[in-house]
């Protein structure tokens, strides 16, 4: 995009010969090409730009401006609810404590099911005493010499009774019949 400009001589605008000198300015790249026309011809100069100068100092700092408006009343806010909006340390401690309990209780009852249920308690040591008749009269599980389970077995003429027992009281009794080798289970809670 260039620019042209009428120039006139001095003081006051006038018309020198009916003539005043045209000049036309180009910014390019690197500075501004000036076209300056006469009544005698035309004339190109490149005026470079120069290097830019050192920061100069900073200014004052302006008059505090004018108040604005005051503006429109916002909607009604929502007044947060402990336990929906937020909870405090506390309340979280609350719930991971319960979780806690309720996962514990859930893993002990597993782990009762578990050695209800297996014939042999993994990291038992197991004791078995037998009868005179040389028929198995208990089994003793024990963790750490901590008794985890006791077996009492009794035989009658067509049936095998077991009672499993554990230390919190639970107990599985299994009758099996040898004639038609049906059982039955029975769980009694603690």
């Amino acid at each position: 995009m260039s620019t042209k400009l009428h120039v006139h001589t001095g003081v006051l605008p006038k018309i020198i010969e009916g003539i005043s000198p045209e000049v036309e300015l180009t910014p390019v790249q690197d500075g501004t090409w000036m076209t300056v026309t006469t009544k005698s011809g035309t004339k190109t100069a490149m005026i470079r730009h120069g290097a830019t100068g050192p920061q100069g100092p900073q200014g004052e700092t302006g008059p505090q401006g004018e108040t604005g408006p005051q503006g429109e009343t916002g909607a009604a806010g929502h007044t947060p609810q402990r336990g929906v909006d937020y909870w405090t340390a506390e309340d979280q401690q609350a719930v991971i404590d319960e979780a806690v309990e309720e996962t514990e209780s859930e893993v002990n009852d597993l782990k009762s099911a578990f050695a209800l249920f297996q014939e042999n308690i993994p990291g038992t040591v197991q004791t078995i005493a037998f009868d005179s008749a040389g028929n198995i009269q208990s089994v003793t599980h024990k963790e750490n010499n901590v008794v985890v389970r006791t077996d009492v077995f009794t035989f009658a003429a067509s049936t095998i009774t077991e009672v499993r027992t554990l230390d919190s009281g639970e107990s599985l009794t299994i009758v099996t019949n040898t004639d038609t080798l049906e059982t039955t289970t029975t769980y009694v809670a603690a």
